[in-house]
């Protein structure tokens, strides 16, 4: 297949959801539930909604030719609880200044002095800013930010074939401040597969909502 989707259960969720009491068991408010799979509707591509019954990602593809890096399109949640005071809007909302990225490779991808080149250019560990509000008492947010630079898939490509592939982990963290103070979301550990060139073929029948070489979406009919 294309691509993996996985439908969330909404009633799941809302009983996990009446166990919150507005933070994680490491004290967050902010969390990443899961990469959402944007999709194209009339003329409007790369779309996702903010609800738990958008379809969503197990894990990423992309190929090392794609015009630009991963866009990761997660669905966030902001459990921090007013406890009923209308007050508690403002001072319990969630404003996202950015999200922390720190990305792993397979063995072998990478020497240790790739690695230390690439650390210094800020390209497995770096930080993605931008700004994004979200409500408190269960609000959700549908966020798109890039987790894999363009940079490191030129990197990637110099080292594999044509028509290989390799496995990575790439660790989110979301950040901003919420309630007067500072807060770091839990981390969010989403699995990418690389290649060079093995998403080329799908151009014509198969292709990514938000970039051609993304998460290709396939014709049912297409027997992939």
């Amino acid at each position: 297949m294309c691509r993996t989707i996985r439908l969330f259960n909404i009633l799941f969720i809302s009983a996990l959801l009446a166990v919150l009491v507005g933070c994680t068991s490491d004290g967050s408010s902010v969390i990443i539930w899961y990469n959402q799979a944007p999709l194209v509707t009339g003329d409007t591509s790369c779309m996702t909604e903010p609800n738990f019954m958008h379809p969503g990602l197990s894990r990423g593809r992309i190929d090392t030719n794609a015009d630009s890096g991963y866009l990761f399109t997660p669905l966030v949640q902001n459990i921090a609880s007013t406890d009923g005071d209308p007050l508690g809007q403002g001072q319990r909302r969630a404003e996202i200044q950015g999200a922390n990225m720190r990305l792993e490779f397979a063995d072998g991808l990478f020497s240790a002095d790739d690695l230390t080149s690439l650390q210094e250019r800020n390209l497995v560990n770096f930080s993605q800013p931008f700004s994004f509000s979200v409500g408190p008492d269960g609000g959700l947010a549908s966020l798109k930010f890039t987790i894999v630079p363009r940079a490191l898939l030129a990197e990637m490509q110099a080292k594999l074939g044509a028509g290989e592939r390799t496995n990575m982990n790439a660790e989110i963290q979301l950040f901003g401040v919420l309630a007067g103070g500072s807060f770091e979301s839990p981390k969010f550990v989403y699995p990418l597969e690389v290649c060079d060139g093995c998403l080329i073929d799908a151009l014509g029948l198969c292709a990514g909502a938000c970039q051609t070489l993304q998460d290709p979406i396939c014709p049912a009919s297409s027997g992939t």
